[in-house]
Order: structure tokens, then C-alpha cells, then sequence
């Protein structure tokens, strides 16, 4: 399980730095959203907050 976890986390971090990579090159929530089928709301709120963890 803890291995399960591991990767669950992992996958999480690379969304939300692919997210932040692609709002830096110019691309929207609603391009990203469609590429991940993540709801746009969704997408943005997990950044958001991945943002503020990793800058505070």
C-alpha cells in the first residue's frame, strides 16, 4: 500500500508541475483540462494549491 501511496503522490506532482510548465508557456486551464480530462475548476485549484505548498 505505502508503494501505492508513493505513486499516487508522484503522479500528483507531475500534474501540477506539467500544469504550472504549461500555464508558463501560455496555455490555459480549459487546454490543459481537456488533455488530462480533469474539470477545469479542478485542475486550477489543485495548481493552486500545489503552488502555495511548494512556495511557502
Amino acid at each position: 500500500m505505502v508503494s501505492l501511496g508513493n505513486a499516487v503522490a508522484r503522479i500528483h506532482q507531475v500534474l501540477c508541475e506539467f500544469a504550472l510548465v504549461g500555464l508558463r508557456s501560455g496555455l490555459s486551464y480549459t487546454q490543459m483540462s481537456a488533455w488530462t480530462a480533469i474539470p477545469e475548476d479542478g485542475l486550477a485549484q489543485q495548481v493552486e494549491d500545489y503552488h502555495r505548498l511548494m512556495t511557502t
